[in-house]
């Protein structure tokens, strides 16, 4: 059995740069802050906890709004 910081090191090395490309920076998470900026002043506390990767347009992909979903 796979254990889930393979799952992430697989996520992170592997299939990730396959569909994206290098990433430009690395893991962050939202604060408050990104959450008022759109009007949202009381967030769900679990939105908070979510990690977000970034990753620059590539030739194979030029839009950074294409999201995939798991």
């Amino acid at each position: 059995m796979i254990d889930l910081e393979e799952v992430w090191r697989r996520r992170e090395a592997e299939i990730n740069p396959d569909l994206f490309g290098p990433k430009s920076r690395d893991i962050f998470t939202p604060d408050q802050d990104i959450f008022v900026a759109f009007g949202v002043t009381d967030p769900d506390p679990y939105w908070l906890s979510h990690g977000i990767l970034d990753f620059a347009p590539t030739v194979q992909r030029s839009s950074p709004e294409r999201v995939l979903r798991f």
